[in-house]
């Protein structure tokens, strides 16, 4: 954690007697995607606002492990959630069940670990996935938007779709503290009228290597493999995230 105060520090910083810098969303993307090992809470809210009324989701949590990135700089993770273990290994996901021990699923990663997963669960949206596993948002359709936020750190504004942005924001270290994804009205396959916020807030810890390096190590040993997800939803008697 100490190193990336540093990066924000030197990011954003003005050298001694020269002038106030003002950091860009290029900037802000960039100090995002520096991971350290680290052990990241995520909880999602989903919130639809149609004809005056507004409804809310429980709480959906996850965990994420952040390790060292392999040499080649495959990112290297441990995603957790509704009772669902993948590792994203730098060669391919490995993914269980907490209910059936004695099976697993392997896919290729291919050109993109974060695809896969999502194909895999049939979405998993969370913003973290994309600054974790991904470049993030390189198909945005507008240019980002940057302000400072009430956090003390910066909000910044990805328009990803007509109608959709996300936006990030951050806290005084550096981190992302929660993000939101809006559809507004008049987004693609919602109906007239209709508004979907999707907010997840965060909380990291920091890990030793080592400690990162262990929650992402796969031991194979008595498993049987499946083909895909919903081969191991049935074995484990639950459906793929949503």
């Amino acid at each position: 954690m100490i190193h990336l105060v540093v990066a924000v520090v030197a990011l954003f910083e003005p050298a001694v007697g020269g002038p106030a810098v003002s950091p860009s969303a290029d900037d802000v993307l960039r100090m995002l995607r520096r991971f350290e090992p680290c052990r990241i809470e995520s909880s999602m809210v989903l919130e639809a606002s149609f004809q005056g009324r507004v409804e809310r989701s429980r709480p959906l949590e996850a965990i994420y492990v952040v390790a060292p990135a392999v040499d080649d700089g495959e990112a290297r993770a441990l995603l957790r959630m509704n009772g669902y273990r993948t590792i994203v290994d730098g060669a391919g996901l490995s993914i269980t069940h907490e209910e059936a021990e004695d099976v697993f699923v392997r896919l290729p990663s291919g050109d993109s670990p974060l695809a896969a997963i999502r194909s895999a669960f049939r979405s998993l949206p969370d913003p973290m996935l994309d600054l974790m596993l991904e470049d993030g948002w390189g198909d945005s359709v507008g240019q980002p938007s940057l302000q400072t936020s009430s956090e003390g750190g910066f909000e910044l504004r990805i328009p990803v779709a007509p109608f959709e942005q996300i936006t990030l924001v951050t806290n005084g270290d550096g981190r992302l503290d929660h993000a939101i994804r809006d559809r507004l009205q008049g987004a693609d396959g919602l109906p007239d009228g209709m508004r979907l916020r999707t907010t997840w807030s965060y909380r990291w810890d920091p890990l030793e290597s080592s400690e990162a390096d262990a929650a992402v190590q796969f031991d194979r040993e008595g498993r049987q493999r499946l083909a895909d997800v919903a081969a191991l939803a049935a074995a484990s008697g639950f459906a793929p995230a949503p």
